[in-house]
C-alpha cells in the first residue's frame, strides 16, 4: 500500500526541481526571439519586478514584469506555485506598449527546459482521432528514440494528439500539460542527465501593433515520487482540487442527462419535448439534465427540404417548432427538477449568413484556398461540415464582444443551465490562410485569447452556469478549456461500440476525474458492431449498456427506454435504468473523487473482459466494475485489486445481483478476486472494510 496524496518527498522534489522555475526570474523556462535576439526567461536586462501574493492558503502567485530594451515590448509572466501539490505553472504575455509596430517576435515558447532524470520514458496518447485507434497510449523510451515530437491536427488541442504526458525517470516522474486550445507542438529530447522538454504554439513569427498582446500556452508541471500508477492518481487529485469547475463554490456533481431527439434535434419541437418530459415523469425516471442538441434553431436550407442541423449561424429558436423560444422547455424541466442543456456551435458560420448580412464580413474568416481541404486527414465529420463555411473571428474584440452579448442573452432568455458548445471545425487553415505578412500565428493567438475571454465572461455573468465543451467529440480538451468546462463525452466515434468505449473511458479516467459517456448500443445479435447508430437489435437500455457507460456523467436516450416518438416506454428497459440509477448514485461520487486503477484493459474487441477499480484511500472502500464482452470465451476473470490492507477484513457486495462476499486483505493480495459473468453483461462489486458502514446513496 502507498498513499496517493501529496507527501513530503513529493514536495521536496518540487522545491528542488520546479521552484527555481517560478522563483528566479531568469530561470522561468520561456524563450523567444525579438529582432533576431534570443531571450530566455526574464533576464536582468528587462529590469524585472516581482509581486508575490497568496491567492489562498494553497497557491502562491508571482507576477513577473519587465520591458525588453529598445522594442516597446513589455513582458508579464504569471507564475503559480502550489503549496498542497508538487506542481507549478506559468503563462507569459508580451504587449506592445509603444506607439509603433514592434520588431519581429519569433518562436514564442511556453517552455524550453531540461528536466533531470535517468532513463526517461514518455507516455503520450493520440487523443480523439475518430478512428478505432483513438485514445491509444504510446510509451516512448527516449534512450532509444532520442527525439520525439507531437502536435494535433487542424488546430484543435486533442485532435490526434494529447496535450498531456507522463515521463517516468526510474523512481520518480513528471506530468507535463500544455494549456493551449489551438495548434501546439511539443518536443522531448534526450540530454545528458535528463531530457529537454519544449512546448509552444506551433508557428509564431509576428510583429505586434500598438496595444496588442500575445501569450504563451499555460504550462503546468507536476513532479512526483513513486510509480506511474501513483502519478495518475496524484494528478487526478490535483485536477479535482484546482481545475475541475466549481459553480457557486462547489465542485461539479455527477449527472445523468436525458435526451429525446437522439443526437440531433432538427425535428424536435416545444410540444414534443414537453410531452416527452411528462412521459418520463409518469414513469418515475429521474435525472439531472434535459438535453437539447443540435437543430433547435432555424436550419432548413430550402422550404421543401428537411432541417439539417449542420447549417449553423442562426442563434434563434426555430419559430415554427419553438414559437416561444426554449423557455417553456426550460420551465417544464425545472418543474421536474432538471436543468436545461442546450447545444450551440457559434464558431462555425455558414457563409450564406455572411452574404445575407446576418454577420458583418469582417467578423468571419473565409478559406481562401479550398483545395487545401483535400490534404487534411480529418475535418470534423468530413468535408461537408467545412465547405462553404467561415470561422467566427473571436480574435477581433468587437466580434468577441458581440458573441458574449448574444450568447449571454440567449442563456438568460432560454433559461439554460448547461451551455454546450461544439466545434466541428479544424480552424488551423482558416487562421493561417488569413494571417498577414509577418504575422504568422497572430490570428490563432488572438483567437485563443478571445475564446477564453468569451467563456470567462459567460461564467461571470451567469452564476451557477455549467459549460460543456465538445469538439466533434473530444478534440479540444486542453487544461485551459477544462478549467472552464466539463466534458460529457469523449468522442463521437464509439458511443455504442462497447469494447472501444471501455478503452476510451479507461484512458480518460487517467487524466480527467470528470468525464462522460453516452448509453447506447451498436451491436447486432452476433455481437458485431455497426459503424454508427440506427435501428439496432440491442438499443434498449440493459445491464450491459449501463455498465459500459458508467461514468460521472451519462447521457440516456429516450429511444433506449421506449419513450421516444410518443411511446409509453419499455418496461424491461425502464427497470434496467432504475437499477442503473441506484448503482450510479453510489458509484459516480467515488469515480469522481476516488483513485483509479485499471485491472484489465479492453483490447477493443468483443472477445475480452474489462475491469476497473475506484478506491477511496480515506475509508479503504470503493468498487470494482467488471464487464464481459459479447463474445468473450472465458467465463471468469481473476483480478488483483489495488490498495488492499493486508490486516483488514473486507465486505464485498453486488447489489444488482444480491451477492455478498467477505475476504481478508492478505487473501485478496495473495489469491486475487475472481468474478464470473455471462457474456454481454457487467457487474459492480462495492467493497468496504468490515468496520466501516455501507457507502453511498442507494435512493
Amino acid at each position: 500500500m502507498y498513499t496517493t496524496k501529496t507527501t513530503v518527498n513529493d514536495m521536496q522534489l518540487a522545491r528542488r526541481i520546479l521552484s527555481p522555475m517560478v522563483r528566479e526570474t531568469n530561470r522561468i523556462p520561456i524563450c523567444f526571439s525579438v529582432d533576431g535576439h534570443l531571450w530566455r526567461g526574464v533576464p536582468g536586462e528587462f529590469a524585472p519586478s516581482v509581486e508575490t501574493r497568496f491567492l489562498d492558503s494553497r497557491i502562491v502567485e508571482r507576477i513577473v514584469q519587465g520591458t525588453i530594451p529598445g522594442t516597446g515590448l513589455a513582458i508579464r509572466v504569471t507564475c503559480r506555485e502550489y503549496q498542497d501539490y508538487p506542481t507549478v505553472e506559468w503563462t507569459a504575455f508580451l504587449q506592445n506598449q509603444g506607439a509603433e509596430d514592434s520588431p519581429l517576435i519569433e518562436d514564442l515558447c511556453g517552455m524550453d527546459s531540461q528536466l533531470p532524470g535517468e532513463h526517461p520514458i514518455v507516455t503520450v496518447s493520440n487523443g480523439d482521432t475518430c478512428e478505432e485507434s483513438l485514445y491509444l497510449e504510446t510509451h516512448v523510451d527516449l534512450e532509444q528514440v532520442k527525439n520525439f515530437c507531437q502536435q494535433p491536427e487542424g488546430g484543435r488541442a486533442s485532435d490526434s494528439a494529447w496535450p498531456y504526458s507522463r515521463v517516468m525517470c526510474g523512481g520518480f516522474g513528471y506530468v507535463l500539460s500544455i494549456g493551449w486550445p489551438g495548434q501546439w507542438e511539443s518536443r522531448y529530447t534526450l540530454e545528458e542527465g535528463g531530457f529537454r522538454f519544449r512546448a509552444k504554439q506551433q508557428d509564431t513569427c509576428f510583429f505586434l501593433r500598438p496595444g496588442e498582446t500575445v501569450r504563451t500556452p499555460r504550462m503546468t508541471i507536476m513532479v512526483h515520487d513513486g510509480s506511474e500508477e501513483r502519478c495518475i492518481n496524484l494528478w487526478r487529485r490535483w485536477m479535482l482540487d484546482h481545475v475541475v469547475p466549481r459553480p457557486c463554490g462547489s465542485v461539479v456533481k455527477p449527472v445523468v442527462s436525458i435526451s429525446d431527439g437522439w443526437l440531433e434535434h432538427a425535428e424536435s419541437s416545444e410540444e414534443q419535448q414537453i410531452a416527452s418530459m411528462e412521459r418520463f415523469r409518469k414513469r418515475g425516471i429521474q435525472a439531472e439534465n434535459w438535453w437539447i442538441d443540435a437543430g433547435w434553431y432555424t436550419c432548413k436550407r430550402r422550404p421543401n427540404q428537411k432541417n439539417t442541423w449542420d447549417r449553423t449561424g442562426i442563434l434563434e429558436a426555430d419559430s415554427e417548432r419553438y414559437p416561444r423560444g426554449l423557455r417553456p422547455v426550460a420551465d417544464k424541466a425545472a418543474e421536474n427538477g432538471l436543468k436545461l442543456l442546450v447545444w450551440f456551435e457559434p464558431e462555425r458560420i455558414a457563409l450564406e449568413f455572411v452574404e445575407s448580412h446576418l454577420y458583418p464580413e469582417d467578423y468571419v474568416l473565409r478559406l481562401k484556398d479550398t483545395s487545401a481541404l483535400d490534404t487534411m486527414k480529418r475535418v470534423g465529420f468530413g468535408k461537408g461540415l467545412v465547405e462553404n463555411v467561415g470561422l467566427l473571428n473571436l480574435g477581433k474584440p468587437e466580434c468577441c464582444d458581440w458573441l458574449i452579448e448574444t450568447i449571454d442573452r440567449k442563456i438568460k432568455e432560454f433559461g439554460i443551465g448547461v451551455y454546450r458548445q461544439d466545434f466541428n471545425f479544424p480552424p488551423l487553415l482558416w487562421w493561417r490562410q488569413n494571417d498577414e505578412e509577418n504575422r504568422r500565428g497572430m490570428l490563432e493567438n488572438l483567437y485563443i485569447q478571445g475564446y477564453l475571454r468569451f467563456w470567462d465572461e459567460l461564467l461571470l455573468r451567469n452564476p451557477g452556469l455549467w459549460i460543456n465543451s465538445v469538439s466533434s467529440g473530444g478534440r479540444r480538451s486542453d487544461l485551459e478549456t477544462l478549467s472552464r468546462s466539463v466534458s460529457l463525452h469523449e468522442s463521437d466515434f464509439a458511443h455504442g461500440n462497447h469494447p472501444i468505449l471501455q478503452a476510451i473511458l479507461a484512458n480518460t479516467f487517467m487524466w480527467q476525474p470528470y468525464c462522460g459517456s453516452f448509453a447506447t448500443s451498436w451491436d447486432d445479435d452476433d455481437g458485431e458492431y455497426l459503424p454508427w447508430y440506427g435501428a439496432l437489435p440491442h438499443n434498449s437500455f440493459d445491464n450491459y449498456m449501463a455498465h459500459c457507460a458508467m461514468a460521472p456523467a451519462v447521457l440516456v436516450f429516450a429511444e433506449t427506454l421506449g419513450l421516444d416518438n410518443y411511446r409509453d416506454g419499455d418496461d424491461s428497459a425502464i427497470q434496467s435504468y432504475q437499477t442503473f440509477r441506484k448503482l450510479w448514485k453510489r458509484a459516480a461520487p467515488i469515480m469522481l473523487r476516488g483513485d483509479f486503477y485499471l485491472l484489465a484493459l479492453s483490447d477493443r474487441t468483443n472477445r475480452c473482459f474489462h475491469a476497473i477499480q475506484f478506491h477511496d484511500e480515506d475509508t479503504g472502500s470503493g468498487f470494482i466494475e467488471v464487464i464481459r464482452n459479447a463474445r468473450c470465451p472465458e467465463e471468469s476473470i481473476l483480478l488483483h485489486p489495488r490498495q488492499m490492507d493486508p490486516e483488514a477484513d473486507y465486505v464485498f457486495e453486488s447489489p444488482e445481483f444480491g451477492k455478498h462476499r467477505e475476504a481478508k486483505g492478505s487473501e485478496l493480495l495473495e489469491n486475487g478476486f475472481s468474478v464470473s459473468l455471462a457474456q454481454r453483461s457487467g457487474e459492480i462489486w462495492f467493497y468496504r472494510k468490515a468496520d466501516v458502514g455501507t457507502q453511498g446513496n442507494t435512493d
